[in-house]
């Protein structure tokens, strides 16, 4: 049992019959004092100095003590929120301190090779039995837009090339054949001198839109060229290095628990790992498996969560 006294005020007091801190240095100076040290205890100029440096020196001790635990995120308290702030780890509402210490281990990790086996030992760990599967496209499927380097939308041209950038001010309802359309500068200070021959890409601001097209001919203030889609008039008109290329080779499908795929705080975990863990041109989608966790999908209308239900059937 501890043993309380006047050496164990708050802060002092600890779970041990071990005598503390202070009692051990007071008994240390008591003994250098021989004679001079009061026979009654507790009275005196000469007791209250040697207590009062005792307990200075016994209350620096365990500062010095918990500010080297502060180190450990298992056992950090008073400094908890400037590690978090230091590792970027945000807490939510309610959290409590053993799950803010957890994160905070995690987070003071050394990075690891984002393999396949790596992210998923660390979503396992993050999300417990929440987690049920990390499944990376496999290499058949595999999809490139556009199919090969190049391809419009996709502009490639020297980084040290003429850039411009225009406005259009005509819509384009006439695909296929030559298309005059008039075109302003696009903000003060950009340049938008475009010439005939320039190869030019229409609405970059919308891929789903963008093409490539090569200008014909100029003229004050239009140019012709002929697009192969249709767009509305303000669209931006730019010459300059475009190169979208977008790949599913780096997409992975996080599968979770039947009842957790929509879940804000388990969404949140899968984010904040792969966020971390990811290389930059890595994607995910978060999904939720079926009942018993062997498989997820199909989406049914009615039946299927969006968001959450991939559309095809994935069987693990």
């Amino acid at each position: 049992m501890p043993k309380f006294s006047i050496f164990t005020p708050m802060g002092h007091l600890r779970m041990s019959r071990e005598p503390s801190d202070g009692e051990r240095l007071f008994e240390v100076g008591r003994s250098s004092l021989g004679a001079a040290f009061p026979a009654t205890r507790g009275t005196g100029r000469t007791f209250a100095w040697l207590y009062a440096w005792a307990m200075t020196l016994a209350t620096a001790r365990q500062f010095i003590r918990r500010g080297g635990e502060q180190w450990d995120p298992r056992r950090t308290w008073e400094l908890l929120d400037v590690q978090e702030q230091e590792r970027g780890v945000i807490p939510h509402a309610g959290q409590s301190v053993a799950a803010r210490r957890a994160n905070l281990t995690r987070a003071r990790k050394l990075p690891v090779i984002p393999s396949r086996t790596n992210v998923a030992n660390e979503l396992a760990d993050v999300l417990g039995s929440r987690f049920v599967a990390y499944i990376p496209t496999p290499r058949a499927d595999v999809v490139n837009w556009p199919a090969a380097l190049g391809t419009s939308p996709m502009l490639l041209r020297r980084p040290t090339d003429r850039r411009a950038l225009a406005r259009s001010l005509t819509p384009i309802a006439t695909v296929g054949a030559p298309v005059t359309i008039a075109v302003e500068q696009w903000a003060a200070g950009v340049g938008h001198e475009l010439q005939a021959r320039d190869t030019v890409v229409l609405e970059p601001e919308n891929l789903d839109r963008a093409e490539t097209c090569s200008i014909t001919a100029t003229g004050s203030g239009t140019i012709t060229l002929t697009p192969t889609k249709a767009h509305a008039a303000g669209v931006a008109v730019l010459l300059a290095p475009f190169p979208a290329w977008l790949s599913s080779r780096r997409h992975a499908l996080v599968l979770l628990a039947d009842g957790y795929g929509l879940d804000p705080e388990a969404r949140r975990l899968v984010q904040a790992t792969l966020e971390k863990m990811s290389r930059a041109v890595s994607t995910w989608d978060i999904g939720e498996a079926n009942a018993g966790g062997a498989s997820a999908g199909p989406f049914k209308v009615g039946v299927g969560k969006l968001g959450a239900t991939p559309i095809g059937l994935v069987t693990l």
